[in-house]
Formats: C-alpha cells, sequence, structure tokens
C-alpha cells in the first residue's frame, strides 16, 4: 500500500517550481538589459526654457546656437505634435503669444517621421477612462522587450476630456567590436576650462587597430594653418563615422565650428560628406579619441504652457504641461538613445498664480495675540536650506 504523500514535502516542491520559474523570467530581464548600451543611470538633470543653465533642448533644429551652451535636438516633439495636428485637431494649432520656434513646428507638421517605423510610436487624443490602459498595451505591444516604466513622463492623473500627445523614441545602437576605454581624456570647453573626461577610441598603439579601425570611416579632413595672435596653430576639422550593427542608422561625429544653427551646421557637414573626394582611410598611425556622453533631461518647455488655443473648435483649451525626457549615452559599447514627449491640454481656467519661495525670504512664528514675534529669520543663501542629492 502507497504510503500518504506528505504535504509538506509537496508544498516545498511546489514552492521550489514557482521560485525556479520566477528566477528564469527575472533572469531573462537581466540578460536582455545588459544588451543596452548605458551602463549606469546618470544624475537626472531638470530643466526649462525660463532658466539659464548652460544645456538647452530645441524642439527644432533650426534655432540659433548659442555656443557657450550644449544645444539639444530630438524629433520625439515634432512627431508627437504632428500625431495630434494631423489626426486629431485636424488644423494647424495656434496658440496665443507663440514663442519663436512656433511656426517652425507648425510648418513641419507634414513632414515624415526621421526615425524608422520601429523605433518610435505616437499617440495623441481626448482622454478618457481607457486611455492609460491603452498607452500601456501600445508600449508593450511596440517594445516588448525594453522596461521604460520608470522613463515615462505620463501623467496618470490627468482629468477626462483633456487632449494629450504621448510620443516615445527608442535607439540602442551596438558596435560590433568595443572600442578601447580610454580613463581619462583631456576636453577642451568653449570658455577655456580644461575638464579631464573618460573617452573611447582607437589609440595609435592600439593592438585592435586592425579590427577597430573598420567600425570607422573618415568622411572628411582638412589641416588648416590659422594665424591667431602670431601664433601659428593647427586647426584639424573633421567629419568621421561610427559603424553600428545597424544599417540604416549612421553615427556621425565633427568638430566644425558650429554655424548660425543645428540646421546649418548639419547641412555644413552633409556637404562634405555627399562629396566622395573627401573620404579618407584610417592610417594605421592614427588614433581616434571620443569623449563618452552620458545625460538624463528633463525640459519643461515653460514658455508654451498655460497658452490658451486659439483654434475655434478648440478654444476653451490651454497647453497645462509640456515636456520632454532625453536619455542619451554614448560609449565604447554602442550608442543609447531614449525619448518621451508628454503634452496635455485641459480646459482653460484663470491662470495660476504661483508663490514660490526662490529667492531671500523671512520666516516668523508669533502667539496670535502677541505683540512680536518669538521666533524669526531672514534666509539670504542657501546655508540653511536642506540641499538635495541631484545637480540641477
Amino acid at each position: 500500500m502507497n504510503k500518504p504523500i506528505n504535504k509538506f514535502y509537496l508544498f516545498i516542491t511546489l514552492f521550489v517550481i514557482i521560485f525556479v520559474c520566477l528566477f528564469r523570467v527575472e533572469l531573462y530581464k537581466y540578460a536582455y538589459n545588459l544588451n543596452l548600451i548605458h551602463e549606469t543611470e546618470a544624475n537626472l538633470l531638470i530643466l526649462s526654457d525660463d532658466n539659464d543653465t548652460s544645456t538647452t533642448i530645441t524642439p527644432i533644429l533650426d534655432n540659433l546656437i548659442n555656443k557657450n551652451k550644449n544645444i539639444i535636438y530630438c524629433s520625439s516633439f515634432q512627431t508627437g505634435w504632428n500625431d495630434l495636428t494631423n489626426n486629431v485637431i485636424r488644423e494647424t494649432i495656434e496658440i496665443e503669444s507663440p514663442p519663436c520656434y512656433f511656426n517652425k513646428i507648425n510648418e513641419l507638421t507634414k513632414q515624415p517621421a526621421l526615425i524608422s517605423e520601429d523605433a518610435y510610436l505616437t499617440l495623441s487624443g481626448v482622454v478618457n477612462s481607457q486611455t492609460n490602459g491603452f498607452i500601456k498595451a501600445a508600449l508593450k505591444n511596440k517594445f516588448p522587450n525594453i522596461h521604460t516604466n520608470n522613463d515615462l513622463l505620463f501623467e496618470y492623473n490627468t482629468m477626462q476630456n483633456s487632449l494629450f500627445i504621448f510620443s516615445v523614441l527608442f535607439k540602442n545602437l551596438s558596435f560590433v567590436n568595443e572600442f578601447t576605454k580610454i580613463e581619462k581624456f583631456k576636453f577642451n570647453c568653449i570658455d577655456k576650462k580644461i575638464s579631464y573626461v573618460e573617452a573611447f577610441g582607437i589609440e595609435n598603439n592600439d593592438t585592435n587597430f586592425n579590427i577597430l579601425d573598420k567600425q570607422i570611416e573618415i568622411f572628411y579632413e582638412n589641416n588648416e594653418n590659422k594665424n591667431l595672435n602670431n601664433n601659428q596653430v593647427n586647426k584639424y576639422q573633421f567629419v568621421i563615422k561610427l559603424k553600428t550593427k545597424s544599417e540604416s542608422d549612421e553615427v556621425i561625429i565633427s568638430n566644425f565650428e558650429p554655424e548660425s544653427s543645428l540646421e546649418k551646421t548639419y547641412n555644413k557637414i552633409n556637404k562634405c560628406i555627399n562629396n566622395s573626394n573627401n573620404r579618407k582611410k584610417l592610417s594605421s598611425y592614427s588614433s581616434v579619441i571620443i569623449p563618452k556622453i552620458d545625460f538624463d533631461i528633463i525640459y519643461n518647455y515653460n514658455a508654451i504652457n498655460n497658452k490658451k488655443i486659439l483654434n475655434v473648435k478648440y478654444k476653451d483649451y490651454a497647453i497645462v504641461s509640456a515636456k520632454q525626457k532625453i536619455r542619451f549615452n554614448l560609449n565604447e559599447k554602442g550608442v543609447y538613445l531614449f525619448s518621451n514627449f508628454m503634452t496635455i491640454f485641459d480646459m482653460a481656467g484663470p491662470k495660476p498664480i504661483n508663490f514660490l519661495i526662490n529667492e531671500p525670504f523671512f520666516i516668523y512664528l508669533k502667539t496670535k495675540f502677541a505683540s512680536y514675534p518669538y521666533f524669526m529669520a531672514y534666509i539670504a543663501n542657501d546655508e540653511l536650506l536642506k540641499k538635495v542629492n541631484h545637480k540641477y
């Protein structure tokens, strides 16, 4: 006669099976994430167009370059704006007191997406009770193997009947062979400041030169002798391409002097690329060293926030939130780009008055009927304020 099954051992066996299954799922996620280019999380920068910072975001390429600042463009703004314009509003969106770039955005509403269809998702429409689930399902269907929940800007508490734009752009471009890591590289900033940064590339004594040089194309090289303050200076200008596993994407790097805008600078670089006579092969005694780039930015477009829509059908709406996230990493493994653009149009009410204590202020405590306070302070600087860990 068979002995009765020991319930305790049955429970242990079932627990082990469940644990192994869950472990395999997490192991798969971990293994996939190892293929992503970025190794660590960059410090989050929260910026806006009404703050004077050393980095700015532009929604259009045809925007003036301030040579003293970093400037970044990503097409997730335009792609999302085009979707709302063409599929929901069905006419050019007009707002009160538009910023200088706004007309250009509207001029480009018929522009096709600048990225391959598999690398972006754009949704827009009227918010209802099913919008959250719809966006989650669309993301899972489009990008089943990436986990971006912590990176998304979607405001899940958005009011019903609001208009929304939600666009995501994602690229993960790996090099066939990893370039050489360079721990310390001298970088000369535009303000003459010298900074030592991490870099990657090919050094002229690199043992893997014959492998890595196949991942670099030289589109243009020019050594101009310029006389500055009677001192002879060699100014190398060049355009190079870094080859990745992708046959449809190009990574171009150039040290050209900036033109007045990103668009004009791009056209200048592209003109050199299109001239096949400029192309050269990397010589065995050459080196190519490129600084690593690593940033994570959320950018608030305050210049269009709280602006009323002038289109007759949507005259009761105003833009209440417009922000863009850009996560970018360039290193010896390749290039990682994730961007999310989110805009909410809500029923326009009175413009909010924001009481922001963002400069010196007074504080005091007193008994309601006393003649004077029992505590009072004037805060003139940040010495007594609680600091945050992030760099803003």
